[in-house]
């Protein structure tokens, strides 16, 4: 298998890493400027931090041939994996991806849950759940919440976005 192959995936997972961060970070923008009371006026100090790492993500999923092929360089070689195909590859990614994605979301799961349950028992009614420092914990949870999809998604789909992959791979 060619090295520039194995980095082409290296950039691609890294891509989606910087895509699933921008998304979150873009998702906490959105919170912080629809509050009451926000700084409205710095709408691109919010913004710009998401939408560049979110350009950037996209610039480099779409560059990783021509940046694998540069890192590489012209010592362009072969790695010894016999049975490893472009699909195991990819394949594998998107299962690394999923697990790094679920373990580094669990714990803060766990810990919300945790406090949710603690606030609820002590809540008497429902308006106090939705009070503002509760919705501040429901924004605490966003960002372990779409982490954990986002390791579903990589998991459960792994199959078919590989094969996408390494089928756009032969073909271009």
């Amino acid at each position: 298998m060619l090295v520039s192959l194995i980095v082409q995936v290296l950039v691609r997972l890294l891509s989606l890493l910087w895509l699933l961060q921008g998304s979150i970070t873009l998702v906490g923008a959105l919170a912080v400027v629809n509050s009451p009371g926000s700084f409205r006026d710095n709408f691109l100090a919010y913004y710009l931090g998401p939408i560049l790492t979110l350009g950037f993500a996209a610039a480099s999923w779409f560059a990783a041939p021509r940046l694998s092929r540069l890192i590489v360089g012209k010592s362009e070689g072969t790695a010894a994996v016999s049975g490893l195909s472009p699909y195991d590859l990819y394949a594998f990614a998107f299962v690394f991806l999923g697990v790094n994605f679920a373990l580094s979301s669990v714990a803060d799961m766990l810990n919300w849950a945790h406090y949710f349950l603690l606030e609820n028992a002590r809540s008497t009614t429902f308006e106090t759940l939705l009070t503002e420092r509760h919705q501040a914990s429901y924004y605490e949870f966003s960002r372990p919440f779409i982490t954990m999809v986002a390791a579903s998604m990589c998991i459960l789909y792994r199959q078919r976005w590989a094969r996408k992959l390494a089928n756009s791979r032969t073909a271009g």
